[in-house]
């Protein structure tokens, strides 16, 4: 990890109690309990979150005028060697009693900020000398609301990711998965609620649960990507034959994606049922890695004519408009999770993307007879859309009878307030 982010980026090794009992089946004797977190930043900047202080270890059953306070240790961290002046004898001022410090550790504070604290009444002296004095810490002095989120990290075991996945799969399809609530503790310290959460190991797809659910806590907009490639499983093989015959059932193929989906489609059904009043997205979309729709141009050196003939038609015969449609999403920068919209003006589907930002017509044949009612159309809609900035339409650029059907569905649209170098063809 030092090697791959430099070793100036880590922040922090958490130790994670992820057994819950003791391993009976230890051939060694020797119960493995935990296991390792490692958080590395890029940023210099980067903190964690911090945890909400735990209000209930404050109270004023003195009814003190500073309001709720709590008692903490005033124990120092040195030794006398180490902080001479952290070593002395604290007097209670009204019983006499002498305190004698800690030898390993001393007291917090120096004997002249000790007698501050003293005569502000801070300092709680026990009724016995053979009792330790502590400090009054007032609620309203503290700093920050949050404390420091501890490295060691407990509660929640490997057992109730595996329950999570038995609840929702009604079958162990998964071995050892992660339990969404560790996963959720770690979006809440390090993603703030805008933020994008990136998983390339997705496996059974916690991490997109763990968002989904954190963001039902803290009403919050955050949004994952999962990355899984589609690998086989096998029904013969003993660990992976429930897994297998689950993806059957399905109807799907065999692979931990087609597991990995079902997964965040059943866990945002159960999460939209038991929080009814959250309105946030909890759908998600799936691509998968291609080459480009669009043909390359790969001449035939004694058939140019031919390699013409072949190329009138830009995009591959196999490909989707939903194909082709993402892909211009991907060239123009445009987020791949925007709003798109469909209409039907002139027997020609229209999508209108990021409520028209992008207007895209990929009907496979536009005549001339059809071109003055889909730009009319196409500008009306437009006009409704009332988007903030300039749009950009894209057509097919096979599907024109001819140049001029192009030539007037141009004119038509630049008319109607379009930007002639916005008006693209594929």
């Amino acid at each position: 990890m030092n090697e791959l982010f430099g070793e100036e980026c880590f922040v922090a090794q958490f130790v994670w109690r992820a057994r819950k009992f003791t391993d009976a089946r230890a051939v060694t004797n020797v119960s493995t309990d935990h296991e390792y977190i490692l958080a590395y930043a890029k940023s210099s900047e980067f903190s964690v979150r911090g945890i909400e202080r735990d209000e209930s270890k404050f109270s004023n059953p003195d009814n003190d005028p500073r309001g709720l306070w709590m008692s903490r240790s005033i124990l120092g961290l040195a030794t006398k060697e180490q902080r001479p002046n952290l070593h002395y004898d604290l007097i209670d001022p009204r019983t006499g009693h002498r305190f004698p410090p800690n030898p390993s550790t001393g007291w917090r504070y120096s004997q002249e900020r000790m007698n501050e604290l003293v005569a502000e009444g801070r300092i709680l002296f026990p009724p016995k000398p053979d009792g330790r004095p502590r400090e009054k810490k007032f609620r309203s002095e503290m700093q920050s609301e949050l404390i420091a989120f501890r490295t060691i990290i407990d509660g929640v075991h490997t057992a109730d990711g595996t329950q999570e996945i038995r609840d929702i799969f009604g079958a162990e399809v998964f071995s050892f998965p992660k339990p969404c609530e560790l996963l959720a503790r770690i979006v809440k310290q390090v993603a703030d609620p805008g933020d994008l959460v990136l998983d390339f190991f997705a496996g059974s797809g916690t991490t997109g649960q763990a968002v989904m659910t954190q963001n039902t806590i803290d009403d919050a907009t955050r949004r994952y990507i999962l990355v899984q490639i589609p690998e086989l499983l096998d029904p013969a093989n003993k660990d992976q034959k429930v897994a297998a015959d689950f993806c059957d059932q399905l109807s799907k193929p065999r692979n931990i994606a087609e597991l990995t989906k079902e997964r965040l489609r059943r866990a945002g059904k159960n999460i939209r049922q038991n929080n009814p009043m959250f309105s946030g997205d909890l759908g998600f979309r799936v691509f998968k890695l291609d080459s480009t729709n669009i043909r390359a141009w790969e001449p035939h050196p004694v058939d140019l004519a031919g390699t013409l003939l072949e190329n009138v038609e830009h995009l591959k015969a196999d490909r989707t408009q939903e194909d082709i449609l993402y892909e211009l999403l991907l060239k123009l920068g445009l987020d791949l999770c925007v709003s798109i919209e469909e209409k039907a003006i002139a027997g020609k589907t229209i999508h209108s993307i990021g409520a028209g930002t992008l207007l895209v017509c990929l009907a496979p044949h536009i005549a001339r007879a059809d071109v003055e009612e889909l730009a009319l159309g196409m500008a009306h809609w437009h006009k409704e859309l009332a988007p903030a900035g300039e749009s950009t339409c894209v057509f097919r650029d096979s599907a024109f009878a001819d140049d001029v059907a192009k030539t007037n569905l141009t004119a038509i649209l630049v008319q109607r307030g379009f930007s002639e170098k916005n008006l693209r063809s594929l």
